[in-house]
């Protein structure tokens, strides 16, 4: 009998497909969105059918469960959960609209003032808010369909915006106060084009011949490890990790 020898991309989206659905995380970072994502690039790298599939399933059982998720932030809750919606359907990996596929994702977000929020991090705070709100809006505009959010909510959010915009805060956050403070003014979103590898924090350069001791995730896991594999292989192709 001939043994199959896998390189490591197929071990690790192998091992994804047969694993991540049982973790109950249905989060960007550390979860089944973060897993779906590293998938559907995977699929498009190998043009194989299988893999779209297998995100499909993923996808689904995490639009079945997200009432269950009681968190907002970006990393483990609905923000990461719907600005992962947006990169599948901007990347055309699904199809839709994303203001009705995330409808119950932006009630929920109206239900909280932006300006009950204090954190500014990109995990639970303002960045992770304006990063799905950004990302959410480039999509509507692209399309042509109706914005998502209600004017009150945009008021309140621009307001917040200007006020932080007087702190003494990382570029990463003013860029993206100066990205919604122009949307509001000119109804137009301008140089959010965020890798989705810039939320990978795990080196892949020696990966371990158990899989199992790595955790499953974007962050930290093999999804990241994964998407690093693919974007080394297309650094010359911005279209499978750009966005």
């Amino acid at each position: 009998m001939i043994l199959q020898k896998f390189n490591n991309a197929e071990r690790i989206v192998h091992y994804l497909m047969l694993n991540s659905y049982f973790i109950n995380d249905m989060g960007l970072w550390y979860g089944q969105m973060g897993v779906a994502l590293a998938i559907s690039s995977y699929a498009r790298y190998t043009n194989n059918q299988i893999y779209l599939d297998a995100t499909s399933f993923l996808l689904s059982n995490i639009m079945k469960n997200i009432n269950h998720c009681r968190t907002l932030s970006f990393s483990s809750g609905i923000l990461g959960i719907g600005w992962g919606i947006e990169y599948l359907l901007q990347q055309e990996f699904i199809e839709g609209e994303g203001i009705d596929i995330c409808e119950s994702i932006d009630r929920s977000i109206m239900e909280i003032s932006p300006n009950r929020i204090l954190d500014l991090s990109l995990e639970n705070g303002i960045m992770g808010l304006l990063h799905y709100v950004i990302y959410h809006l480039q999509g509507a505009l692209k399309t042509g369909s109706e914005l998502p959010f209600d004017e009150e909510y945009f008021s309140e959010l621009h307001k917040l915006c200007i006020a932080l915009k007087k702190l003494d805060n990382p570029n990463s956050l003013n860029l993206l106060l100066d990205i919604y403070i122009n949307f509001y003014h000119y109804r137009s979103i301008s140089n959010y084009n965020i890798s989705i590898t810039n939320f990978i924090k795990i080196n892949s350069e020696k990966l371990q011949k158990k899989l199992s001791f790595y955790p499953i995730g974007l962050r930290s896991g093999l999804a990241g490890i994964l998407l690093n594999i693919i974007n080394k292989k297309n650094e010359s192709n911005e279209k499978y990790l750009y966005i």
